[in-house]
């Protein structure tokens, strides 16, 4: 189970999103209506880390420098997160967007198909991320141990006595 979050101000692209899984999305898919007027960055970041989301959708509706804001900040503060920049892709904005850490970009006119195949892809991703880093997380915890065996003379058994350790 993954969740998807759109945060749009435009309530027919959300549409198009349950559309183009007709029902059949394993998780939740929620909506942060934001105003055109702007977003509350830090309430967003909050909400991405108190659900855990797999996948963030950003726009399209929004600034797009504050989408971009918004993607720079998931991406820094929830690695194992994918965001996706919706809007109409061109050459700069792709630069952009891969500089903000944005794993995609979505035009909000694609055909359903092809939403689809994006946002599973960014689940994929995401799903293998979280793996990775609970896993890494968890390889830090293991308590160790460093040992260091010295003599200011040769011959004193160092090399036995470090290799038997």
């Amino acid at each position: 189970m993954s969740d998807l979050y759109l945060a749009t101000t435009d309530d027919p692209w959300a549409q198009r999103v349950r559309d183009a899984f007709g029902g059949t999305f394993t998780g939740h898919i929620g909506t942060w209506a934001f105003s055109s007027e702007g977003i509350d960055v830090e309430r967003a970041l909050a909400d991405v880390r108190l659900t855990g989301a797999d996948v963030v959708a950003v726009g399209p509706g929004l600034d797009e420098e504050i989408a971009l804001a918004l993607c720079a900040r998931i991406d820094e503060e929830q690695p194992e997160c994918c965001v996706l920049l919706v809007a109409t892709p061109d050459v700069d904005l792709y630069q952009r967007a891969l500089r903000a850490g944005v794993r995609d970009v979505v035009d909000p006119e694609a055909p359903l198909p092809d939403i689809r195949t994006t946002i599973e892809r960014a689940r994929d991703t995401a799903q293998r991320r979280r793996t990775n880093v609970t896993a890494h997380a968890v390889a830090h915890t293991t308590p160790t141990k460093i040992i260091a065996v010295v003599s200011t003379k040769g011959g004193a058994g160092k090399t036995a006595i470090s290799t038997n350790l």
